[in-house]
């Protein structure tokens, strides 16, 4: 009998959780910098959401 050995991970990390959580962190240090960090930390958001959105979107294709 024949096992097929996968070394893939069945624990698979959001990207875009990940981009979210990093944009935020990094916004709100450029707006702590910068005297406004409200912001800067939304922006840093939505630039999160979009790249991680992104990386999440081509994982998908690269899995079909």
């Amino acid at each position: 009998m024949s096992v097929k050995n996968n070394n893939r991970s069945s624990f698979k990390i959001s990207y875009t959780a990940l981009g979210l959580a990093i944009g935020l962190i990094l916004g709100g240090i450029v707006g702590l910098i910068i005297d406004n960090m409200i912001i800067f930390a939304g922006g840093g958001l939505v630039l999160g959401f979009a790249i991680g959105a992104a990386l999440d979107s081509r994982r998908k294709e690269d899995d079909t």
